[in-house]
């Protein structure tokens, strides 16, 4: 169905990540490409990770990693990926920039609703929803 899904994920929530790769892959064009993202907010929240200032380089190789390590267990090796790490205190904005860059055909984000914490801010997951480039699919957290 596309054939450039860009996830959306915060590392540390590996099931969710999981979720939205595996969802991801069944969406995707044979052929088709799944770009992963994360957005590091240099205020640091809890939302997302925070590069210290003293060590930015080895904290952005840590959440490579993470997102790497994610992205092998979860998709079979022939699908082509690539691991992206945007800096900036609008996670909403940066995803958005990097679907119109990239020219993404779908978005993928996970919200855990109305009622509990949502590893995308509700403002995150409404701002990508109204001002994105191409189709955005928000999943639910995983039970």
């Amino acid at each position: 169905m596309f054939a450039k899904i860009l996830v959306a994920t915060d590392p540390a929530h590996g099931d969710e990540t999981a979720l939205a790769l595996e969802t991801a892959l069944r969406l995707l064009d044979d052929g088709g490409d799944i770009l992963l993202m994360a957005v590091v907010s240099p205020k640091g929240t809890e939302f997302f990770p925070h590069v210290p200032e003293e060590q930015p380089d080895a904290a952005d190789e840590a959440i490579r990693g993470k997102l790497d390590v994610l992205a092998r267990k979860h998709l079979p090796h022939a699908v082509e990926r690539r691991i992206l790490l945007c800096h900036g205190n609008s996670p909403g904005e940066a995803i958005v920039e990097i679907a119109e860059e990239q020219r993404a055909g779908l978005i993928v984000l996970i919200s855990h609703g109305a009622g509990g914490r949502w590893p995308w801010p509700r403002h995150t997951v409404e701002y990508v929803s109204v001002n994105a480039p191409c189709a955005a699919l928000v999943l639910r957290q995983p039970d």
